[in-house]
């Protein structure tokens, strides 16, 4: 068995499986949505324009919190109804249309 030149120990071929999530972590990342009726309470109590636009693209495009904060105002063309994203980890990054009224209620 070949040894470790810094620990002098032999390798082992036991087999660890700590590198396999367990059950209850994979159920963890399956993930949720808000259903229509829990969006419209959400939006319901959100009185500002901006902050309204700001949920409703972020639940359209699926942004993550991280995502909405990379958002810039130039990043929003109003007049072509074209919103460009910057994705992370691995997501698509491009320009999105955007739907009519959250190009109204950005205005």
């Amino acid at each position: 068995m070949p040894t470790s030149r810094k620990t002098n120990r032999k390798h082992t071929s036991v087999k660890r499986s700590s590198h396999l999530p367990s059950l209850s972590r994979r159920r963890d990342r399956i993930p949720t949505y808000l259903t229509q009726v829990e969006l419209k309470r959400l939006l319901a109590v959100v009185k500002d324009k901006r902050d309204r636009a700001i949920i409703k693209t972020a639940y359209r495009h699926g942004l993550r919190a991280s995502e909405i904060g990379l958002l810039q105002r130039a990043d929003a063309d109003l007049k072509q109804g074209r919103l460009n994203i910057r994705r992370l980890k691995g997501s698509l990054a491009g320009v999105y249309p955007m739907s009519a009224d959250t190009v109204k209620g950005s205005n």
